[in-house]
């Protein structure tokens, strides 16, 4: 009887100790998941500055996003070109 008693009660310590590592882990899971949510949110954030800044840029181009290149011509007028011509076809008129 003694030895039922001793198992039942090392029995419930682990089931105890199971019960809070699986509390500590669920915490540990939720805070990872509103980390990661911040994460994401911070990374939509920069990805759509970034946007927002090439296209405001004059000397990125807006279709690759490489440097742009300024072409003048004897007759004053000029191009802007992307540098990765003739890979990107990207082509503006200076004003």
């Amino acid at each position: 009887m003694e030895d039922l008693e001793k198992k039942v009660a090392e029995l419930q310590k682990e089931l105890d100790h199971a019960k809070r590592r699986n509390k500590t882990l669920k915490n540990r899971i939720r805070r990872m998941e509103e980390e990661t949510k911040k994460l994401v949110e911070e990374l939509d954030t920069k990805e759509a500055l970034e946007s927002v800044l090439a296209e405001e840029r004059d000397d990125v181009c807006p279709d690759c996003g490489s440097e742009l290149m300024v072409f003048n011509f004897p007759n004053g007028k000029g191009v802007t070109k992307c540098k990765r011509m003739p890979v990107c076809k990207y082509t503006k008129p200076l004003k």
